[in-house]
C-alpha cells in the first residue's frame, strides 16, 4: 500500500470517527437532559433540535417535592395563598371560624336557626365535640393558684369555693391538687364569688376560697394565709 493511499485511508477513517462521536455525545446528552427534565424525547436534525415533553404526573411530582424540605416549604407557602393551609398554620383558626354566616342576636328564631346550622356543619361539629369531650387541643390544662380559707362565718361548705366572679374558675368543677407530692387532691364547685374584680393577691384575696375541711384533705397544716396547688377545670 502505498503513501498516499494510506494517508487517504486514514484521512477517511478520522472523518468517519466524527459523526459517531458526536452521536455518542449527542445520545448521553439527551439521556442527561430527558432524565432531570419533563422533556421526553430529543431530536437532533439539520433545522437544530427539536424535543418532546412528557406528560406530567401529578403524584410523582407532589412526592418529589415532599422529599425537598425548601420546595415544600414553597409550595405549602403557595397553597396557603390560595386558601389551603397546613394543620399547624394559625391562618386555619381564621378559615373555619368564617366557615358559618354571622349569627344575629335577634330575632330569636333566627339565631337559632343560623347558630343551629353553624354547629351541625362537619369541622364545627368535630370541634365542638371534641371541646365536649374535652379531648385535645381541648384538654384539660393545669395552671397553679393561691389557696385560701376565709373566715369560719365567710368559708364555702365543703365540696363549694369562692372564687373571682370574672375569673377562669367561676362556675367550674375544679380539681386542686398538692403540687409537692402530686397525689393528694380535692374537687370542688366554685360556685360562689368575690365580686368581679376583686382578684389576686394585689388586692388581698386568694385565687380560690376553700372550707377548712377540703384544705386539710390537700395540705398539711397550720396552714398559710395562701397555699399554693395545681388546679385542673373538668368541665
Amino acid at each position: 500500500m502505498t503513501s498516499k493511499v494510506k494517508e487517504r485511508f486514514s484521512s477517511g477513517a478520522k472523518k468517519g470517527w466524527v459523526p459517531l462521536t458526536v452521536f455518542a455525545i449527542g445520545f448521553v446528552v439527551g439521556i442527561v437532559v430527558c432524565r432531570v427534565t419533563d422533556i421526553e424525547q430529543l431530536s437532533f436534525g439539520t433545522d437544530g433540535i427539536s424535543f418532546q415533553t412528557r406528560t406530567p404526573n401529578d403524584v410523582e411530582q407532589f412526592r418529589s417535592v415532599r422529599a425537598d424540605p425548601d420546595r415544600w416549604t414553597v409550595y405549602v407557602s403557595l397553597l396557603a395563598e390560595e386558601g389551603l393551609y397546613a394543620a399547624d398554620n394559625p391562618q386555619v383558626v381564621d378559615a373555619i371560624s368564617e366557615l358559618c354566616d354571622p349569627i344575629p342576636n335577634e330575632p330569636l328564631e333566627a339565631y337559632l336557626a343560623v347558630s343551629s346550622a353553624c354547629a351541625e356543619l362537619p369541622v364545627p361539629a368535630r370541634l365542638r365535640r371534641l371541646s365536649r369531650e374535652q379531648n385535645p387541643p381541648f384538654h384539660p390544662v393545669g395552671m397553679r393558684v393561691t389557696v385560701g380559707v376565709p373566715s369560719p362565718n365567710d368559708q364555702p361548705r365543703p365540696g363549694y369555693a369562692n372564687t373571682c366572679r370574672n375569673g377562669d374558675l367561676y362556675r367550674r368543677n375544679v380539681v386542686l391538687i398538692n403540687p409537692i407530692d402530686g397525689t393528694r387532691q380535692v374537687e370542688v364547685q366554685a360556685s360562689g364569688h368575690y365580686g368581679q374584680g376583686i382578684c389576686g393577691p394585689l388586692v388581698g384575696a386568694a385565687d380560690i376560697q376553700l372550707n377548712e375541711e377540703d384544705a386539710f384533705s390537700i395540705f398539711d397544716g397550720p396552714l398559710a394565709k395562701f397555699e399554693e396547688a395545681l388546679a385542673i377545670t373538668v368541665n
